[in-house]
């Protein structure tokens, strides 16, 4: 069993993901992160940056991938993906960091949220969720990761 959250970051109004693992009896699983759970703080956090996690599964390797976004400084929104490896450290397989962060998926987006994901048969990554233009119009975007 996986859960994702938020916790209150070190700075006033900054918030930092937190995955726990748990055992099907409902025990936090200890072999994962530190005691159970990891937090992530994003690794190069200026200005104010918050994680705020949508969806939670796990692939067919056992690895844990998370879609959501990241908000600035600015109250723009990012649409984010998280790969962990099942000790909870990042998938640097999947990127350097562990996690891809887009924007400006569409001309004139400034907000774009991924609200949900899939894993296909062939382990790739689906993920689906808005892009809010300047005009406050919400359109609809998919990507797939490889």
């Amino acid at each position: 069993i996986i859960v994702a959250g938020q916790a209150q970051a070190v700075a006033p109004e900054m918030w930092d993901m937190v995955l726990w693992l748990f055992t099907p009896a409902g025990v936090l699983d200890t072999s994962f992160g530190t005691g159970g759970h990891v937090r992530f703080t994003t690794p190069f956090r200026s200005g104010g940056i918050s994680e705020d996690p949508s969806t939670v599964r796990f692939d067919h390797d056992g690895k844990i991938v998370v879609c959501g976004e990241m908000e600035g400084p600015f109250d723009q929104h990012d649409a984010t993906v998280w790969r962990f490896l099942i000790d909870g450290s990042f998938d640097s397989s999947f990127h350097p960091h562990g996690f891809i962060t887009h924007n400006a998926f569409l001309n004139g987006s400034e907000d774009e949220v991924c609200e949900d994901l899939a894993i296909n048969a062939d382990g790739q990554i689906v993920t689906g969720g808005t892009a809010r233009t300047s005009a406050a119009l919400d359109n609809a975007f998919l990507m797939r990761y490889d």
